[in-house]
């Protein structure tokens, strides 16, 4: 056995953040896991319930966070200046940085169960202070989508582009690069959705060796493919291991 999960499923507390790209299960999982009884850290309403509370004020509900994938915003005509849209960036990802510190003392008052549902971004964050702390109160589940379920988020995102976070000299250079490939001299002249669905697939395959290395390092990996069909917790939590 993985000694990583052993630490977990044999210690006095289990404890997992689930980790992977929008889409994979990494929600409908948590709240899975909730009601059956333990402590769900929902990371996105967390973020805008209280990280970023004095500037999103009581807009993002638990089951609606429209509000906080706002103001994460997105670049073209009609949006925010490029500068306000950086400022938000740095102001989200801090914000998750900080959660994320603030959960592993919200573990160690938490019940014996704990789940961290993680958002998309996690693997954006310059911080292995941080990954090493989390991965002491917690196993990191990468839920890795396999190469068809891959094609499926990229052209979900196609039809139903949304706000993404970027690192910012990553942003630099593919806003340079959409630019330049379209003949565009700044963002106004651009639709917000024409940016997003062009730079998606850079974003989304970037961020797969990330996850990958913080699940090596901390965790364990389990495919998206293995998780369907499941039909409850113990059948969920045999898949990864536990």
């Amino acid at each position: 056995m993985n000694a990583l999960i052993e630490k977990f499923k044999n210690g006095p507390r289990k404890a997992l953040t689930l980790m992977g790209m929008s889409g994979v299960g990494k929600t409908h999982w948590s709240w899975a896991l909730e009601k059956a009884g333990w402590h769900h850290y929902n990371h996105d309403y967390l973020i805008g319930t209280k990280y970023l509370r004095d500037e999103l004020g009581d807009s993002v509900k638990c089951d609606d966070l429209t509000a906080l994938s706002d103001y994460v915003g997105q670049v073209g005509k009609g949006s925010v200046a490029v500068e306000e849209f950086k400022r938000r960036q740095a102001r989200y990802i801090e914000a998750e940085r900080q959660s994320l510190y603030d959960m592993c003392d919200v573990i160690d008052h938490s019940p014996d169960k704990f789940v961290n549902d993680s958002t998309g971004s996690i693997c954006e964050i310059n911080d292995e202070d941080l990954f090493r702390t989390v991965g002491e109160h917690t196993l990191f589940v990468y839920i890795k989508a396999g190469k068809e379920e891959e094609q499926e988020l990229v052209a979900q995102a196609f039809h139903e582009p949304k706000p993404l976070y970027f690192q910012p000299a990553q942003f630099d250079e593919w806003l340079a690069e959409f630019m330049k490939q379209h003949g565009y001299g700044g963002p106004e002249d651009f639709s917000r959705n024409e940016f997003s669905r062009w730079v998606f697939p850079k974003l989304f395959y970037s961020r797969l060796p990330k996850y990958q290395r913080i699940a090596d390092k901390y965790g364990v990996t389990v495919s998206s493919k293995e998780l369907r069909g499941l039909k409850n917790v113990d059948e969920f939590l045999k898949a990864i291991g536990f």
